[in-house]
């Protein structure tokens, strides 16, 4: 189980407070943390190597300009542990015994002045802390106000914690993505520009974060983002943009997470094989780190890419371990996405009730967290539901849902595929002329789009220019659109 984190302190951030323990350690603290570290299950030293590497890392971190280095090599190389494994578990207690005797207001005003001294534990975490107060203000204006978040980064220059402020707002904006995927590719711009701006943070303490750090979190949040706007190609080359950036800071976890996304992006450009193979050395990695929530993930798009490849029984079970993994406090969208996927796999093995379930209970998660981009899927699986069981008002009303909300955040793919399952359930049922009325209406809003149709579609409406389109026609475009989605 992973070690609690205490309230405030994010938890990438978590092993840069540990390391900043260190620079507090008395010689007999090295001795007991090198017995401690030889000790341990995961490591593969000897002890008196394991003390001279912890007493070559206490001097290292000495010289702030050394720490990524010694981080990189020292620790993650040398020792082939966790940061955990090297400092022990009663680390994290030792941050109460280094607080400094300023005041909060004096901490406040001090955060806003150059400062070139070592920055102990206790003032690096009331810094991390701000920052992640800042930046979940930033995080829940901007899916509505995107010009508002761009208010609150700038306001956050001054601040001696501007670089946690920008990597924390990427980190957490995930629910972005899902409640307005394009504001969410806005606020990743918004943030990458800052990164340009700022090469080199005022303040250079211990366990600040680097531009290309913060560059490459915006790079995640976009391909994320991208990707939930059907935009794979440029979701790929996000992610491996990202991957540059984390292989050069050395950050492991950082580096499995633009794994995740790549293979997402793989995914859905068709490349099974490598998306599987790249899920599965993302895995090993957040499982190492006992990254749970990540692991969830990665466990949750494994399955997926298992359902796609028709193994649905092995598909559900995965989302099953997925959904024991993921807190949908602390991940609705990604516990909402497992959910939603078993309503897929369940769809696909006809067990309709069970996939009614399981749709709906993500739809709760979605209306409760408002994430509208997300809830769209839910409702269209409803619909694919309603329509397999035949009934075609009910599907309708669905329908009638998706187009709504897809409309209100210019999601293009969803407004069009709705209005062919729409044309499809009024053949159905006989009702020639709302059928005309639907293709009319699909025409028009093509028109109007940025982005080419479907092929599907395409064809559906030469079809419909040759008054040859008939309930055939409009039933093989919508298996089309349902094969291009699975």
């Amino acid at each position: 189980m992973a070690e609690e984190r205490p309230e405030g302190v994010h938890l990438s951030e978590w092993d840069r407070i540990r390391l900043a323990i260190g620079r507090e350690m008395t010689e007999a603290e090295q001795e007991e943390y090198a017995r401690h570290a030889a000790g341990c299950a995961e490591c593969r030293v000897e002890v008196k190597e394991t003390k001279a590497c912890v007493s070559d890392f206490v001097e290292a971190v000495k010289i702030e300009d050394a720490v990524q280095e010694i981080v990189r090599d020292a620790v993650l190389n040398k020792l082939a542990s966790s940061v955990e494994a090297l400092l022990g578990p009663g680390a994290p207690s030792e941050i109460a015994n280094h607080g400094d005797d300023r005041d909060d207001e004096e901490f406040e005003d001090d955060l806003d002045e150059e400062d070139e001294r070592p920055m102990s534990p206790h003032r690096l975490k009331k810094m991390v802390a701000e920052a992640g107060r800042r930046a979940d203000e930033i995080v829940a204006v901007a899916a509505r106000e995107p010009a508002r978040a761009a208010e609150l980064l700038d306001e956050a220059k001054d601040r001696a914690a501007y670089g946690y402020v920008l990597l924390y707002t990427c980190q957490g904006a995930s629910i972005v993505c899902h409640q307005n995927a394009a504001n969410a590719v806005t606020l990743a711009g918004e943030v990458g520009d800052r990164a340009r701006e700022f090469p080199t943070w005022r303040f250079a303490g211990l366990g600040t974060p680097s531009a290309d750090e913060v560059r490459g979190e915006a790079a995640m949040l976009e391909s994320q983002a991208q990707l939930a706007l059907n935009r794979p190609r440029e979701a790929l080359e996000l992610a491996l943009y990202a991957q540059d950036s984390m292989k050069d800071v050395g950050d492991p976890v950082g580096l499995a997470r633009a794994w995740y996304f790549e293979a997402s992006a793989r995914m859905f450009l068709g490349e099974h094989r490598e998306a599987m193979r790249m899920l599965r050395r993302a895995l090993g990695v957040f499982q190492s780190y006992t990254y749970e929530d990540w692991e969830g993930k990665c466990i949750g798009m494994i399955g997926l890419l298992m359902g796609m490849n028709g193994k649905l029984s092995w598909a559900i079970a995965k989302f099953d371990r997925a959904l024991a993994l993921l807190d949908p406090r602390d991940n609705p969208g990604a516990f909402a996405v497992a959910l939603g996927n078993k309503g897929f796999a369940l769809t696909k093995k006809r067990r309709f009730d069970a996939a009614t379930v399981a749709y709906r209970s993500a739809l709760a998660v979605t209306d409760r967290c408002g994430l509208v981009g997300l809830g769209i899927a839910f409702q269209m699986g409803l619909a694919e539901i309603a329509h397999g069981a035949g009934e075609y008002e009910r599907a309708l009303t669905q329908l009638r849902f998706v187009i709504g909300d897809a409309r209100k955040l210019n999601l293009e793919r969803e407004v069009q595929a709705a209005c062919v399952y729409m044309a499809e359930c009024f053949g159905k049922l006989g009702r020639d002329r709302e059928v005309a009325q639907t293709i009319a209406s699909l025409r028009d809003y093509v028109v109007r789009c940025k982005k080419r149709p479907e092929p599907a579609i395409r064809r559906l409406l030469e079809l419909a220019d040759d008054e040859a389109i008939g309930l055939d026609a409009i039933g093989q475009a919508a298996a089309a659109l349902r094969g291009a989605s699975a």
